[in-house]
């Protein structure tokens, strides 16, 4: 589910965003695909703990909990990033995700941030700004 959210964000989104090039799905990669450096203003969809089965709704899972990580060699950068994210999709509802290498499409019911993007490195040891949004997806069709 996680590769179809970022393609949902990839996809929805007016944030300039490319599975691959800078916005990386799971982890953040050392290389992107063709051996390149990964450049310093990316954005990672990480799953984060959640995710709760409803044992009398077996198609239900609510809420599944993603993390959003955002950063950039400027302060600003990284939060003008976290940001259009974070107004493309807090509070949104009714998306269904696009299914990713045949597999199943997913039912969004709604999308809420747990709080506004937060600085949680300003800089790092690079000198890197980095910026973190805790989301919640309530899903139906969930595996």
């Amino acid at each position: 589910m996680l590769k179809e959210i970022a393609q949902f964000l990839e996809n929805m989104s007016d944030c300039d965003l490319v599975i691959g090039t800078n916005l990386f799905v799971g982890f953040l990669p050392i290389n992107k695909a063709d051996g390149t450096a990964v450049p310093v203003r990316v954005r990672i969809v990480l799953e984060n703990a959640g995710g709760v089965p409803v044992p009398d709704l077996p198609d239900w899972l609510d809420p599944k909990a993603v993390q959003i990580w955002n950063r950039a060699e400027d302060f600003w950068k990284a939060r003008e990033d976290a940001y259009c994210i974070y107004t493309a999709i807090h509070g949104t509802a009714g998306w269904t995700l696009p299914s990713v290498g045949g597999g199943p499409t997913y039912d969004v019911l709604v999308i809420n941030a747990v709080a506004p993007p937060a600085p949680i490195g300003n800089p790092e040891k690079q000198d890197h700004f980095v910026f973190s949004t805790n989301y919640y997806w309530s899903i139906s069709n969930a595996p």
